[in-house]
């Protein structure tokens, strides 16, 4: 009984030191996982210091959340919501690129972005990047006030730095990249290496990066631009998407990288609106 007892206590001071040991160990990497995050931010407020500056438009008969009709009823909310579902998809798969398109022209994709854009900006220390990746049409351009310079196309194509083309807005922790001027086509710009590369930077400098894409059909621009991207949203405007449409948009984006469907233009439940009411369906696991 003795001698158990002696072991037993000349034991307990090796258990001592291996808890402490664990715990100096553990908060060794808390400081330096703390030290890194610091860091992250130092260089992505270095990259921005020097950004251009535009402001928010609203071009007319637009519901977005600076109407002050659009911001008293349930469309907020509804943004919120799919900002929520977005963000947990995010933290799960550890996503920072999402993708947004439609099958077609007309769903409300860009208007879908753009308020969903400024639902995560209205977040404390969420900075968020908008990217108008629709080289076309420039739809995302509209709600930005015209500012002279290089744009996507500029950067893809090694006609501007990446820091270049990064636009800050006057809401804050939201900045934008417009469509820029271009000499190439668009696929062969997104075929381009510099598409994947320019991603990567904005994901160390954004907590989150929202690319408005034109529609999968007629374009092939979609397939080359999501697969750079960490997830897929597509919208779906309610009463006017046609089924098999849907369903040959759906086969042909990346299953894997599928995070649902906004069903984009709903009635509210509550309240009647004649604002559109986004909701995120469908939700990958």
């Amino acid at each position: 009984m003795s001698k158990f007892f002696d072991r037993a206590r000349s034991a307990q001071p090796s258990v001592a030191s291996a808890a402490i040991a664990t715990r100096t160990e553990s908060d060794r990497w808390t400081e330096e996982l703390r030290n890194v995050n610091v860091l992250s931010t130092q260089i992505a407020d270095n990259r921005l210091a020097r950004c251009r500056k535009t402001t928010v438009a609203t071009p007319p008969n637009s519901p977005t959340l600076n109407d002050a009709d659009v911001a008293a009823g349930n469309a907020v909310e509804s943004y919120r919501m799919l900002r929520t579902r977005l963000m947990r998809a995010q933290a799960a798969q550890g996503l920072r690129s999402l993708i947004f398109s439609s099958a077609v022209s007309n769903e409300g994709k860009t208007l879908t972005t753009f308020n969903l854009g400024q639902a995560y900006a209205s977040l404390k220390e969420q900075r968020v990047l908008l990217i108008d990746g629709d080289l076309r049409e420039g739809g995302l351009s509209r709600y930005f006030s015209p500012v002279a310079g290089p744009g996507l196309a500029n950067a893809l194509s090694g006609e501007a730095s990446f820091a270049d083309v990064v636009l800050a807005t006057d809401k804050p922790n939201l900045f934008f990249v417009p469509t820029g001027s271009q000499g190439a086509p668009p696929p062969e710009l997104y075929a381009s290496p510099r598409w994947k590369e320019f991603l990567a930077w904005c994901g160390e400098c954004f907590k989150v990066v929202i690319v408005d894409a034109p529609p999968i059909f007629p374009c092939s621009d979609f397939d080359l631009m999501s697969a750079a991207c960490d997830g897929i949203v597509l919208v779906v405007r309610a009463h006017r998407t046609q089924r098999e449409l849907l369903q040959r948009a759906a086969a042909q984006v990346d299953s894997k990288k599928l995070l649902g469907i906004v069903y984009n233009g709903t009635q509210s439940e509550h309240r009647k609106s004649k604002y559109n009411h986004p909701y995120l369906s469908g939700e990958s696991s």
